[in-house]
């Protein structure tokens, strides 16, 4: 799972139909990818996102 950095707004539309998360925090638009399994955790602090974690497990 990677974030990528800033993204534009006219670039949203593009992402249709892809597994992906936008977050607005802050006035700053990123996306996330999302896995193909697993627990996706966004942390925030005072009101803006400060991290976005992936939790990934496997069945044994």
């Amino acid at each position: 799972m990677e974030i990528q950095k800033v993204i534009e707004f006219e670039d949203i539309e593009k992402l249709l139909g892809s597994n992906t998360v936008v977050i607005f925090s802050n006035g700053v638009i990123k996306k996330v990818e999302l896995p193909s399994h697993g627990i996706i955790e966004v942390v925030i602090h005072d009101k803006k996102v400060k991290r976005v974690k992936a939790h990934l497990d496997e069945l044994f």
